[in-house]
């Protein structure tokens, strides 16, 4: 346990202990699990009434406050209060707000004498005045499971005092040890894999559809649809979904090792860094301006030229279908750079998924007009030249941004 805790800690995660227990076992307990050390620096709050728990918190923030211009004294800093002073506190706002402040400075909290009301109490109050903070609670017994309810993520130990625990919390484990590898390699990755995997799929759709606004203009509001039906609803359902759906499952950006022995790489998860409005926007900016690149280069560098031995112009089917095959293309492509594990598996399913769009396109050209069976056999070597040169804008653009 000591380890555990001491190893989540490193990675910047506040431990609050929230016990039924007298103040003295609570403080023998923190000192066993390696929670507070010789070198701590501990106030306590202990009052019965709110006058005095008043002043005790007032002077514990005067005291936080002197300690502002020495880091490492800050950062040694403990709380320990009572249940009685912390009801007290949590009636009388004025109270409320500087306890507050003591703890998000404190590098732990230790609330003794506490009820399982209290403890769910203790959850909602941060959660409603920190709103940027992620709660999660971990206990093994019944009296924890309205503590467990209240978190944002609620794990239970199954042990010796039941499964009330277990039974109540998002995820369970057996030992407290486990919640290391809980946290930093199953928790890590998929908040790293389900973030791209959101702004993937946003991506991919925008590059499908600015095309469709740009021609709408273009056209002069027109009902006339500028790809394929077919191919249209294939698009999600059998042309991107592979590549990504395989990479939610296997990709891997260190191994397990080096996750169990780093904490400092749990950082970008605790963060956000993985999944905001920057990285959000960033993706749709990207499928936005590829989009747009797509549309003009296939439609002014097309429109007008007369490649038919005839001399017949391309046609909108040829457009239509040139700039779809592009975007496949380009979207198949960038999941196939974007893989940290490189297997069979990354390689050929963004291949492959590249490469079913002819057969579909030729078995689909099949039943349509001459025009559009030309197409199939003229648009490869066109879309392949197409991405190359918006992949090079793309990169030209990310070497001279800042």
């Amino acid at each position: 346990v000591g380890e555990t805790i001491s190893f989540i800690k490193k990675a910047g995660i506040k431990f609050w202990v929230l016990t039924g227990d007298k103040v003295e076992t609570a403080v023998n307990i923190a000192f066993s699990c390696k929670l507070l050390t010789k070198r701590s620096i501990m106030m306590t709050v202990d009052a019965a009434e709110s006058e005095k728990v008043f002043k005790q918190i007032t002077d514990v923030a005067n005291q936080v406050e002197a300690l502002q211009d020495n880091p490492h004294k800050l950062k040694r800093f403990a709380l320990i209060i009572t249940g009685n002073a912390l009801l007290k506190a949590t009636k009388h706002k004025q109270i409320t707000d500087p306890l507050i402040k003591v703890c998000k400075v404190a590098s732990m909290v230790v609330a003794c004498r506490v009820s399982p009301k209290q403890k769910a109490e203790i959850v909602k109050l941060v959660r409603d005045n920190d709103k940027s903070a992620v709660t999660l609670s971990i206990g093994d017994g019944a009296n924890d499971v309205n503590m467990i309810a209240a978190a944002h993520v609620g794990i239970g130990i199954r042990g010796l005092e039941g499964q009330q625990a277990a039974r109540a919390s998002d995820y369970a484990v057996t030992k407290f040890r486990h919640l290391k590898n809980l946290l930093f390699v199953h928790g890590r990755e998929a908040t790293r894999k389900n973030a791209f995997a959101i702004c993937y799929c946003f991506y991919k759709n925008m590059l499908l559809v600015v095309p469709i606004l740009l021609y709408c203009f273009w056209s002069g509001g027109s009902a006339q649809a500028l790809y394929n039906e077919w191919l249209y609803q294939l698009y999600n359902t059998v042309l991107t979904t592979a590549p990504i759906a395989y990479f939610a499952s296997v990709d891997k950006e260190y191994e397990r090792s080096e996750f169990l022995s780093n904490p400092r790489l749990y950082e970008t998860s605790r963060k956000g860094e993985y999944f905001n409005y920057k990285v959000f926007w960033k993706w749709i900016g990207y499928g936005t301006l590829q989009g747009t690149i797509i549309f003009v280069i296939a439609l002014y560098t097309l429109a007008n030229c007369a490649t038919y031995k005839d001399g017949v112009l391309d046609d909108l089917p040829f457009i239509g279908n040139l700039i779809f095959t592009v975007v496949v293309i380009a979207v198949n492509f960038r999941m196939l750079v974007d893989h940290n594990t490189h297997t069979p598996g990354s390689f050929f399913l963004p291949i492959g998924s590249a490469l079913i769009y002819y057969p579909l396109y030729y078995f689909i050209s099949m039943s349509k007009s001459e025009t559009v069976y030309q197409t199939f056999r003229r648009s490869f070597l066109l879309s392949l030249i197409h991405i190359c040169r918006c992949r090079r804008i793309e990169r030209c653009r990310s070497r001279w941004s800042p």
